[in-house]
């Protein structure tokens, strides 16, 4: 039996939870499953996301507090309405984590039940969207913050590549103009390539880009690492070609037909409105 198995036999309400898993807490009354537990790079993981200490968790457990490292709290990231009003969080935690909450007056939920998801920055990107402002999209809380602090106006989703695109979103993006940054690595561009694909004849305007001097699993927040600055962002989306999905017809073609449909629908309307007239009066 492995220390994780060993830990986890201690523990009651165990479950799969993405890499690791969620037990309860033997530190305090716990009917949510708040513990955190699980492995990586060869150390165990083990964090209460209700505040009880690491100490008392391991003492409580007995187990050996050598091979396990605590989970710390490094940043949360608040999704709002359009007023700014908080509706949920995604924290972070390092070792890397990632956890999802919502207000219950002075303390916190860790789940989105009943919650329905909206676009990081929301406030911004409906102002963007009005005055006909490119939106940045990209993966992760941290990139978005860091083009914010650039001056520019970014969104994103909460779960990063393994998250679900809503048609919450695409519906706040009817008509916006938006700029897709992808992670430089595979599922990174899996995810961004479903954003653009569900976006594309509700946006506007779409633009792919490709980040010049990125290396392998890098990001936005990398690219200005560089010494690349707002300026240069702002040149490669103008100079970005209109992103069409393969196989699928291109912009112009889709306003073009979309006025053919509307032609033809307003004849059908003066056709059924003519011929009523006449068997009327017959």
């Amino acid at each position: 039996m492995t220390e994780l198995e060993q830990a986890l036999s201690k523990l009651t309400g165990v479950k799969k939870s993405g890499n690791g898993y969620l037990a309860k807490c033997p530190c305090h009354d716990d009917g949510v499953a708040s513990l955190s537990i699980s492995e990586a790079e060869g150390r165990l993981l083990i964090y209460c996301f209700a505040g009880c200490a690491f100490g008392d968790i391991i003492k409580k457990l007995d187990l050996n507090p050598l091979r396990f490292t605590e989970r710390v709290e490094v940043a949360h990231y608040d999704y709002t309405d359009m007023g700014g009003n908080l509706l949920y969080q995604v924290v972070r935690y390092e070792p890397k984590n990632f956890r999802q909450r919502r207000p219950n007056g002075n303390d916190w939920i860790w789940d989105l039940r009943g919650i329905t998801p909206v676009l990081y920055n929301l406030p911004a990107v409906l102002g963007a969207i009005k005055r006909r402002d490119y939106i940045i999209w990209v993966e992760g809380e941290k990139d978005s913050n860091n083009l914010t602090n650039e001056g520019i106006v970014s969104t994103t989703t909460s779960g990063g590549s393994s998250g679900k695109w809503q048609a919450e979103y695409t519906q706040t993006l009817i008509g916006a103009k938006v700029a897709i940054i992808p992670d430089n690595d595979d599922p990174g561009r899996a995810y961004a390539k479903r954003v653009a694909d569900s976006l594309y004849g509700y946006a506007q305007s779409i633009k792919w880009i490709e980040l010049p001097g990125v290396k392998a699993r890098g990001d936005v927040t990398d690219w200005f690492a560089l010494g690349n600055d707002r300026e240069k962002l702002v040149n490669l989306i103008k100079n970005a070609p209109e992103y069409t999905p393969p196989q699928a017809i291109s912009r112009e073609e889709f306003d073009s037909l979309r006025m053919m449909v509307k032609y033809l629908n307003e004849q059908l309307k003066v056709g059924y409105t003519q011929s009523h007239k006449q068997y009327k009066y017959k």
